[in-house]
Formats: structure tokens, sequence, C-alpha cells
């Protein structure tokens, strides 16, 4: 028996050939080193290690994707079955997002039990739960193995009660949202209450604003938070941050406001450390290092022991199946919330010389706090263990949280355009005011593209565009020019800022800039055979298209890129962001480097990014 990207697999004579009678995926044969084939039966059962031992984390059909985003229903599970007030739990899929069915002492006598609903959406929040609906249920059913029996749940769905003294505005709204997303939302329901996910969120948007008659955003709805709201103020154009929001900001920002002490050293640098670790290894980053590592290792080229971290399990097709054969790379399997202790246990077993972090939340349709774990909390632990371990910290920024690209500040966090951009520029004031020893090197990056799966699978601005207008066979006139690169392209040139592949001793505190390829929307789409539109003409089309119903991430895409540039009402977006205030960041020195991606008519193929 071994484990296999975190499943345990048994291997040897004794593995049958299948179930009787049945084909079955589980059921193969692997090469041996000696060339002996050997059976082999995946368990299912994932497992992860505690103090070098194998403890059970769920079935491996326990992890789903919800929202776009995997994941791990058995750890919500234990989550549940482990509060006191209820005394039997389900979670499946259900619509867009999971049902959380709850049995407690109350709902088992046919009532309802508001205090332990509460309790349920809470702990469905902490786990950082996509999208879901939690229902009071009198018994769980289960087959006669104890399984749940998925066919026989029922959502025993009550009609909020009627609230008098509501705006008849608000209780019409509400009652749309009840009808659209087939569950029962009060006017005054808070929607992340109610686990209303993003794609729920994308479902109701184009109809509020036919019901409201204005082009709120979906960070208003996301702000508003319930119909109650959303009809009782129309929010500023260029407003998205509400009271709650503005002071977890203010505390983040003052929470790395000082440059720190050098930090309590547990292991001094250099040495025979010389291993590059890239945490967040399945993402276009990650998967971009996969490839130029062993692009490097096809040239000859010399190249670092590497491990590659990764949150999730990473695909079986190359450039994965390429790099776990190649001698000097490891894959190994972390948290999704790595601490700064598990980073440095990880650190301190491979020998780590440098790490790169790949780890961020790139969604700009999000609220703040969506965002803060991944992109700010994570980015000062890490910050704190590569500095205790003398290992230095390569962190992957943003062009967007600046003006200048060039210049050593960032857009005052409290006054950014949107979440992202301010979750990005409080990353980088936290790994410069990090301990003043830490060895660093921010990199500003360009739009950064995938590889021909992940487009498939993107939402990304310009991969959507191409898509929308592959649809519509127009495009917009946009005056927009931006600078474009590839996952693997950047991971080449990031890896040639590393010690162990320059001649740099250290990397330097300092901030590199990477340039990529400059790409004119309306020419480039031009260039792909397109007839050229108004934006507001196209923006309409689009709209009321088809596409727009199938490809609801993709739309909201769109959707928030040109409420952007309502916003910037003919300027440039840098120019924009130069009205705003800026905080100075010590970076020792700034550099930039090029990045030489494959010609990008190449990499938007139709065929790899069209959604039917």
């Amino acid at each position: 028996m071994f484990v296999a990207f975190g499943e345990v697999v048994v291997v040897g004579e004794l593995v049958s050939a299948g179930y009787i009678g049945l084909d079955n995926a589980s059921f193969g044969t692997v090469q041996a080193p000696d060339g002996s084939r050997q059976r082999v039966f995946a368990t299912g059962d994932r497992v992860t290690p505690d103090g070098g031992h194998p403890v059970l984390a769920g079935r491996r059909d326990a992890v789903v994707k919800i929202a776009g985003r995997r994941f791990d229903t058995a750890a919500l599970l234990r989550k549940l079955a482990a509060a006191p007030e209820i005394s039997d739990v389900a979670v499946e899929p259900a619509g867009n997002g999971l049902g959380i069915w709850f049995q407690s002492a109350l709902t088992r006598t046919g009532h309802d039990d508001p205090a332990a609903r509460a309790r349920v959406r809470s702990l469905a929040r902490g786990q950082g739960t996509p999208a879901f609906s939690v229902f009071g249920v009198p018994g769980i059913p289960r087959q006669p193995n104890g399984k749940v029996d998925r066919a026989k749940l029922t959502a025993n769905i009550e009609v909020p009660c009627d609230e008098a003294d509501q705006d008849p505005r608000a209780a019409a709204l509400a009652e749309l949202w009840s009808r659209m997303l087939e569950r029962p939302i009060g006017p005054s329901a808070s929607l992340l209450d109610e686990g209303i996910g993003s794609l729920d969120l994308i479902r109701i948007l184009p109809e509020t604003r036919r019901f409201l008659d204005w082009q709120l955003s979906i960070l208003d709805l996301i702000g508003a938070d319930s119909a109650a709201n959303v009809v009782d103020r129309r929010p500023d154009i260029d407003t998205w941050m509400d009271d709650e929001t503005a002071a977890q900001i203010a505390d983040d920002l003052a929470a790395v406001g000082h440059p720190a002490a050098p930090a309590a050293r547990e292991r001094s640098r250099g040495g025979s450390a010389q291993t590059v670790v890239i945490l967040g290894a399945s993402g276009i980053l990650g998967t971009g290092f996969a490839q130029a590592i062993l692009d490097r290792r096809h040239a000859g080229l010399d190249c670092p022991d590497v491990v590659f971290a990764a949150r999730s399990p990473l695909p079986e097709h190359n450039p994965w199946s390429g790099a776990q054969s190649v001698d000097g790379v490891d894959v190994v399997r972390i948290p999704d919330h790595l601490t700064a202790a598990e980073l440095g246990a990880l650190l301190d077993s491979v020998g780590a010389r440098t790490v790169v972090n790949c780890i961020g939340n790139t969604n700009v349709l999000v609220p703040y706090h969506r965002l803060r774990a991944a992109n700010v909390s994570a980015v000062a632990s890490f910050a704190d263990a590569c500095a205790r371990r003398g290992a230095g910290l390569v962190q992957l920024s943003t062009f967007v949280v600046n003006a200048d690209v060039t210049a050593p500040r960032v857009t005052d966090p409290r006054h950014a355009p949107y979440p992202y951009a301010a979750s990005k520029a409080l990353a980088e004031i936290a790994v410069s005011r990090a301990a003043s020893d830490l060895d660093f090197s921010v990199v500003r990056l360009p739009r950064v593209l995938g590889d021909a799966r992940q487009l498939a699978q993107s939402s990304d601005i310009l991969v959507a565009m191409v898509d929308a207008c592959t649809t519509l066979r127009m495009c917009p006139v946009v005056p927009v020019t931006e600078e474009v690169t590839t996952g693997v392209a950047a991971a080449h040139s990031i890896l040639g800022l590393l010690p162990q592949l320059s001649p740099a001793v250290e990397l330097g505190r300092g901030m590199a800039v990477l340039r990529g390829e400059k790409v004119s929307y309306t020419a480039f789409l031009g260039s792909l055979g397109f007839e050229a539109i108004a934006l507001a003409e196209w923006k309409d089309r689009l709209d009321r298209s088809g596409w727009a119903a199938r490809n609801p991430q993709r739309w909201a895409v769109l959707d928030a890129w040109v409420g952007l540039g309502a916003r910037l009402r003919g300027r440039t977006y840098a120019d924009y962001l130069a009205e705003y205030p800026s905080v100075d960041v010590d970076f020792a020195a700034v550099a930039e480097c090029t990045s030489a991606p494959e010609p990008l008519r190449g990499v938007f193929g139709a065929d790899q990014i069209v959604r039917k």
C-alpha cells in the first residue's frame, strides 16, 4: 500500500482485476522500477500526514466543485458533526451549491431551530463554503449501510414570514430573488447568511438591475446584502467599500504599518539549502513553473531541485506527468489554509533556499473578506516563516496596485478601486515591512494567461472577451492597451531572478516589473476577424445573448470590466489611479525584466477557449 496524490492505493498480487462482472476505473496496473507490472486499486480514501502517519481525510468524491472552486465536504461535515447542538447532519451538492441538512432536538419534533440553523451557517462560512442552503429536518434518511440516502433528502422549505413594516419594493425584490434561486429569501435576509454564492449573485444581478432601473454592480449587491438594503439606497458610483470592509482594511494596514525587527532565526541562511519551493502548484503560474522546469531540463540548462506544494490534486497530464518523472522534482500536498508553522516544517524538511508564492485569490468579483485570508494574512505568515529560516521569498503581485508599475508605491488600500487591488497592495506592504532581514523580491505581473486546458476553464477578461466576440461575431471598440504574458513565459523570467540561477547572491529586498506583450484590445480582436462596433451596442447584444446565460462567470467578469470602464470616464486606468492617494513601499531596488510569450493569436485558438 502507498499514497499517491493524497489517496491510498493498494498494490500487489492480491488485488483483483476489478469488481465481478463490472469494469471500474479504480483498478489498473503500474510498472515497478524493475520493469514488472503489478495490479493496483485506488481506494478513494484520502489521507493527510500527521507526525509522519497517514490520517483519514475523507473520500475522494467528497471533494466537489462549487462555484468554480474545489471544496472538501468531508472537512465541513466533521466540523458540523462536532457541534453539540447537531445530532445528525448531511452535506450534499444541491443546485449551484451545497445542501446542508441537520437534525437537532427541536427539528426532530418537527419544530424550527433558529439557533442551530445560525450555528450551521456560521460553521459553513468559517470553512469557506462558496454557496450553501441550510435545512432543519426531523431526520436524515439513510440506507441500510449507513450512507445518506440522497434520493430521499428533501428540503422542507418554508416561505419567509411577511414583514408588515417592510418596503413593498423590498418584498417584491425578495420574491423575485426567491423565484430565481428556487429557495425562500426574505426582504431582510442576509445574502451572506443565506449562503448565496457568487454564481447565484450573478444570476440575479441582471433582473435586479431591471427591477431597480439602475446599474448596480456585483460588489454593490454584495455590499447591500439584502433586498431591503438594496432598495433603500443607491450607492455612489465609485463606492464598493462598506464600513465593515473599511475597518478590516484599516486594521490590516495598521498591522503591517511599521517595519519589523530581524526575525529570531531557526536556521541560518545559505549553507546546503538550495531547494526552490513553489507554493500553489496547481494554478496558472504553478503550472507555468512546471513547464519551465521541464523546458530547462530538456535544454540541458542548470536547474535547482524544486518542490511543488499543491493544495489540490494535480492533473495527470503534462506538464505534471513529465515534471514528476524528472530527478530533483517533487510534489507534496499542503493544507488548504497553510499556516506559518506548517510552511516552516515544509521548508525545514526540504532544505528550502527560496519560496515562490503562487497562492492567491484572483477573483475580482468577490468582497474583500473573501480575499483577505489568501492575499493578505497568508502572505504575512509566509514572510515570517521564510525570515525565521533564512529562506528568500518571491511574492507575486500585479500591475493593478499602482498607476506607475515601476514606482515603489501602491495605491492606498483604503482608497483602492476594487477589493482585489486593495488586497494585493496590502500584500506588497506586508512583505516589505516584514522582518528586516527577510530576503525578498516582489514581482509585479501583467495579465497572465494559462495553458490550453486552463484557458478553457478561465474567466480572465481577455479570454472571456474573445469567447463572447466569437459568439457574437462582433467586437467592441475599446481604447484599452495592456501588457499580457503566459504562465510559462512568466515562470522562465522569474526563475532567472533566483540566486540559484543568476549571478545574484540574494533576491535583494527589491521589486521586479515583469513586462509582457502590449496588446491593443480593439486591434487584437479585429485581427481575429471580428467586426468592431460601439461598446454600448456590443454590451447590449451580449446581455441579451444566450452566451451570457450559458457563461455567467465570464459574463460577470465582462460586466464588471465594462462597469469599471464607465467609472474611468475616458481616462486610462493609470490616469484614474493617479488621482488616488498612495503609500510608499520600501524596496531597496527596482528592476524590469521581459517575458517572451508565444504569439497570442496562437494562444487564443477558438477551439481552446470557446464554450458552446
